[in-house]
């Protein structure tokens, strides 16, 4: 982690001569003028090298960046007609910490260098570490790109010269999807993944089971979807996963599962009754019998894989190597109500609390043998401080607490995502946008503690929320988060972030994207009058 904030750190001291108000998230330099050059609809795109994933990419660039269409017949002599993208290692894996920098200019020979290759000279070249950094390119160029209905012609802003340098300031930026509530189409995942794309946000991270649901299908353990999904509608196949996997990472967005455990489990015993410990008292899952080990080997071998010596196998259902194990919010009350239990404790001279912790490390060691890093919430810090295994990312989301707090959890060594309830909860509905982009991950901490917070993200719980309002809600508050994880520290303005995140919000729109308006007192109310989308 030292060394990328070092390498970077040319990005924090980067000026910007002149704020293009269509960007978000901001990038971290920005060197541009205030005028427009023309842009060809059918530019000439030389990918290198070629690739499937590049391919696509260009797609959905040209798809964003030109969606009116080529109205304007034969382009303009003097439009920019050529894009070159090189990329420097295409087949990156997409892991934690791929590198997602890039370099994006474009410039006419007669306006002091680029390069001809058509349009008067005029081109734009790309310059990306990984295919990643090409994606979040074209995602920035789509956004500089204009349409004038008048002539039918395109425009690209920040000419004459146009010179863009950029990569995340945190690695892990994510969105929380919680489907266990209310379950959430595979459909609906994937358009959440794409919007998630034009925010460069990297990570779904997909809460599939609770107390109430158990909709992800499994052959390891078919009860479980079977008696736990809602209804025989509502739950996910394999094949559901797969897809979204792939199409995730085509975005570069990673699938991060998190399966939560032992609390947030009552669902898991209607299929399996004997790993809870009572029909009357369901959870937490129950550590005093074999059969709740034997369950959640079984799951994580399907999940990511038998143990095989390090890394996923070839068979693992999911590619992504974190796993979030949960941990947060577990009541021992059942425990300390089950005979069972009781008898199992004092056997081993353990208080409830300690048997939480014991399950946590259980849990963490079975899933380490398979190759994940485990991520859990902060009540597994709080329980066991810095006898968590050194991989364990703790995801701090109570900051009102001092025991588990960043500060704590980063003094201590271990690694961080900032997840702050309710700055970044997406379910909180009377927080807006501004209380979003005023959280500061690394506030208070030392340069050294900030290195180790890797991230973070915003958390839409799903008690209220679902296919029918899911993006209203997430959307644009979303956006704030996503640049406070993305751009430079120093870009904290809430004022001059405004006309910037209005525009954002009507591209999402454009795009079919279901943002709520940017000024609402309550989150995804309706406009409250007729106006245009910048001024709601």
């Amino acid at each position: 982690m030292r060394r990328t904030v070092v390498r970077l750190a040319w990005l924090a001291a980067a000026c910007t001569a002149e704020e293009l108000t269509t960007l978000w998230p901001y990038p971290a330099s920005v060197h541009a003028g205030d005028g427009t050059h023309p842009i060809c609809p059918g530019l000439r795109a030389r990918l290198e090298p070629a690739s499937r994933d590049l391919e696509r990419a260009l797609g959905r660039f040209r798809a964003h960046a030109f969606a009116h269409g080529p109205h304007g017949g034969e382009c303009d002599a003097r439009a920019i007609a050529e894009l070159r993208v090189r990329v420097r290692n295409a087949r990156a894996e997409l892991q934690a910490g791929v590198d997602e920098s890039y370099e994006l200019k474009a410039s006419c020979a007669a306006a002091g260098g680029g390069g001809g290759g058509g349009g008067g000279g005029c081109a734009i070249d790309v310059d990306a570490a990984t295919q990643f950094g090409a994606f979040h390119a074209l995602t920035t160029l789509a956004q500089l790109v204009s349409y004038d209905f008048a002539s039918g012609a395109y425009a690209l802003a920040g000419m004459p010269l146009l010179r863009v340098r950029d990569a995340p300031r945190f690695a892990h930026r994510e969105l929380l999807v919680d489907s266990a509530r209310h379950w959430l189409a595979p459909a609906a995942l994937g358009a959440l993944v794409d919007a998630m794309a034009m925010a460069k946000l990297n990570v779904l991270h997909w809460h599939l089971s609770d107390s109430t649901s158990f909709p992800l299908c499994l052959r390891a353990a078919p009860a479980l979807c079977a008696a736990g999904a809602f209804s025989a509608r509502e739950r996910y196949a394999r094949a559901d996963v797969a897809r979204l996997v792939a199409h995730a990472a085509q975005r570069g967005v990673r699938v991060l599962a998190e399966l939560d455990v032992p609390g947030h489990a009552a669902s898991w015993c209607r299929g399996y009754p004997r790993v809870c410990p009572a029909a009357d008292c369901a959870e937490p899952l129950n550590p005093a019998r074999a059969d709740t080990f034997a369950l959640l080997e079984a799951l994580l071998d399907e999940l990511l894989g038998a143990p095989a010596g390090g890394g996923a196998s070839r068979g693992a259902l999911l590619p992504e190597r974190l796993l979030h194990l949960g941990g947060d919010e577990v009541d021992t009350r059942c425990w300390e109500a089950s005979d069972e239990i009781i008898a199992w404790l004092r056997a081993r001279g353990l208080s409830a609390a300690d048997a939480y912790g014991r399950f946590v490390l259980r849990a963490h060691e079975l899933a380490a043998a398979r190759g994940a890093v485990v991520v859990g919430w902060d009540e597994i810090f709080e329980a066991l401080g810095g006898t968590l295994p050194r991989s364990t990312i703790v995801q701090v989301w109570r900051p009102w607490s001092r025991a588990s707090s960043l500060a704590n959890v980063t003094a201590a060594g271990l690694r961080a995502l900032s997840s702050p309830d309710p700055a970044w909860y997406l379910d909180s509905l009377d927080v807006n946008w501004t209380a979003a982009y005023a959280h500061e991950p690394c506030d208070g901490l030392s340069a050294a503690q900030c290195a180790r917070v890797v991230g973070g993200g915003g958390a839409m719980w799903g008690e209220r929320a679902d296919g029918s309002d899911v993006e209203a809600t997430v959307w644009p508050r979303l956006a704030a988060i996503a640049e406070r994880l993305w751009s430079p520290r120093a870009r904290s303005e809430t004022a001059r972030a405004e006309p910037r995140l209005r525009a954002f919000r009507c591209l999402l729109l454009a795009r079919g994207v279901a943002a709520a308006p940017v000024g609402n007192a309550r989150a995804r109310d309706a406009p409250r009058a007729p106006g245009g989308c910048a001024e709601q």
